[in-house]
Parts: C-alpha cells; sequence; structure tokens
C-alpha cells in the first residue's frame, strides 16, 4: 500500500510519479491526476495522508493492527 513503484496491478494508472518522500502523483491515461501527501508514517502501524485532485480532497488514515491466527475467520 505505501510502495508507489509497485502499480503494476492498477490498470486505471498511467504511471505514479514522486515528489519527494512525502508527496506523490498518480496520473491517469487521460491527463487527471491526484495528489498524495503523506501526513504520518509509523510502518505496519499507521499511516495519515492528504489526497487532492479536482473532483475531491481527502484526509485519511490507515491503522493497521496483527490478528492472532485463532481471531481468523
Amino acid at each position: 500500500m505505501t510502495d508507489t513503484t509497485q502499480y503494476a496491478w492498477r490498470s486505471d494508472l498511467k504511471c505514479i510519479e514522486t515528489d519527494s518522500d512525502m508527496v506523490f502523483r498518480e496520473i491517469y491515461p487521460n491527463g487527471n491526476e491526484t495528489v498524495f501527501t503523506i501526513t504520518e508514517k509509523k510502518p505496519f502501524t499507521r499511516y495519515a495522508f492528504h489526497m487532492e485532485n479536482k473532483r475531491l480532497v481527502v484526509n485519511g488514515l490507515v491503522l493497521w493492527r496483527s490478528l492472532r491466527m485463532e481471531d481468523a475467520v
């Protein structure tokens, strides 16, 4: 989820351009783009970001937690 070099599985993207360690752009075949700014990154724990394009602005937070095998369904 956080590796911007691994996007081949995304058929909706033309490419991803990295502006810095904290900013990258998803470029779509039609020329539109979404800019992501990482606001907090704690590996395997917490990922906060701001994303923006001409249609929306989102501030997001992803939290990971470990699951014990006996808790898996």
